[in-house]
């Protein structure tokens, strides 16, 4: 077949312009209508407090107002993506019944009767209540109990004032047990880390790890999966977890730790 000049510029031309039509007439993402025409959008980099995990977190914001939450591509405890608690963080942010500063009763415990003060205000009236109970009683008369990644400070706060009365009550519940027998037999904690995406074979426990906690731990165990590792879990409950295990030992419920 002879091509000539023509016949090529021709079909270049066609090819050019059949290149560009599904560009122009796909539906815009999200984003892309948001930032259409909008000088004001900006990202700002964050990370989730919605758990303590802490997972990578992008806000977008039009003007002073998050339009949207994502996860940051580059973070391992996320790989970009955010769990349905992490994404209900913006409603969270705007929930009409927010409390947005501290407040001080007024009337009688019950009533409902509250003041909104300044945060100086405020501290100032639990540093003077704290001394006149540590006055009145002693120290050790205080007592404070914490969990999550707010709590550090306020432990801090009861060795100042000398009190032992500090205590997580969540600890015992979750990996308090076995911090203190790694830390008793091995001198250090147990390192929560393990290379699920390079495993022949994973066994589960109780642990629903498919549909609970860290988004970036189930995207590791999901990619070993793909790549042809085994599963076995056991578990009373028939979970997501289950639903993709080779082997599922439905074991009689209370009967976990025999």
């Amino acid at each position: 077949m002879k091509i000539t000049k023509r016949k090529f510029l021709a079909g270049a031309s066609l090819l050019a312009a059949s290149s560009l039509l599904p560009y122009s007439i796909r539906p815009l993402t999200a984003e892309e209508k948001l930032n259409k025409n909008n000088s004001s959008i900006k990202k700002v980099q964050t990370w989730c407090e919605m758990c303590f995990w802490g997972c990578g977190t992008t806000a977008i914001l039009n003007g002073d107002r998050v339009q949207k939450l994502e996860g940051q591509k580059n973070c391992p405890n996320n790989w970009g993506a955010l769990c349905a608690r992490g994404n209900a963080g913006l409603y969270v942010l705007y929930d009409p019944d927010r409390i947005k500063g501290p407040l001080i009763r007024v009337g009688d415990r019950g009533e409902g009767n509250f003041k909104q003060v300044s945060w100086d205000e405020a501290l100032d009236y639990v540093a003077q209540k704290l001394k006149d109970i540590i006055s009145k009683y002693g120290s050790k008369s205080v007592a404070w109990a914490g969990h999550g990644t707010g709590k550090y400070a306020w432990k801090e706060l009861m060795h100042i004032i000398h009190s032992p009365n500090s205590t997580s009550p969540s600890f015992s519940q979750c990996l308090g047990s076995r911090e203190v027998a790694w830390n008793l037999t091995y001198g250090s904690p147990f390192a929560e880390s393990y290379d699920a995406e390079f495993s022949k074979c994973m066994m589960f426990i109780g642990r629903n790890i498919l549909e609970s906690l860290q988004v970036g731990e189930t995207k590791r165990v999901i990619d070993s999966l793909s790549s042809g590792a085994k599963l076995i879990y056991v578990d009373p409950r028939y979970t997501k977890t289950a639903a993709k295990a080779d082997i599922y030992m439905k074991i009689r419920p209370g009967t976990d730790m025999a």
